[in-house]
């Protein structure tokens, strides 16, 4: 059989947009008053695939317990309500395709934060996180092939509410990992 060059569709993942071509001047951490020092989890990426139940409490317990020192920024992800108050520091802001507006979010982020029921076959929201160097928080899927991430040990694995509450707290506590 030969391998037939037109049969696949390139995708390219971007690194940050340099700077002076026209970046968006947004600064979501001065919009949503979260502070300098503190940690910023991110999730950008289809709205209803950020659909782990177990995840979603882990957020809220987590915004919870570590107050101001924690906040999340989701991208174009479907709000959910947290069973305790409502925390002032879980950020929903809407979807875009607008490379500027995606740098001016991955500005604002320390680290992704990755939970999809149904895994994946490549994300490319991880992909567009790790050209960014940002840590990642993944869940791996028995359903699909590992992420590359994972094979080449990228990514901070978490299996169930405990372990990611226990690597959320570690990064609160000592600071993200370089």
């Amino acid at each position: 059989t030969e391998f037939i060059l037109d049969s696949w569709v390139p995708h390219i993942i971007e690194p940050a947009v340099k700077a002076g071509a026209g970046v968006q001047t947004r600064d979501y951490r001065k919009e949503k008053s979260i502070p300098d020092d503190t940690i910023v989890l991110c999730r950008h990426g289809s709205s209803d695939s950020f659909n782990v139940p177990f995840v979603q409490e882990a957020v809220c317990s987590a915004a919870e317990r570590h107050g101001s020192l924690l906040h999340f920024l989701f991208l174009g992800t479907n709000n959910w309500t947290c069973t305790s108050m409502y925390p002032h520091n879980i950020h929903f802001l809407p979807a875009t395709a607008d490379v500027r507006e995606k740098e001016a979010y991955f500005k604002a982020c320390g680290a992704m934060l990755h939970a999809r029921n149904e895994g994946e076959q490549f994300s490319v929201a991880l992909g567009e996180a790790s050209v960014r160097n940002l840590p990642i928080l993944f869940r791996p899927s028995t359903d699909n092939p590992p992420q590359p991430l994972e094979v080449h040990k990228k990514a901070f694995l978490y299996t169930n509410e405990t372990d990611l509450l226990d690597i959320i707290a570690l990064w609160v506590k000592g600071g993200l990992p370089k």
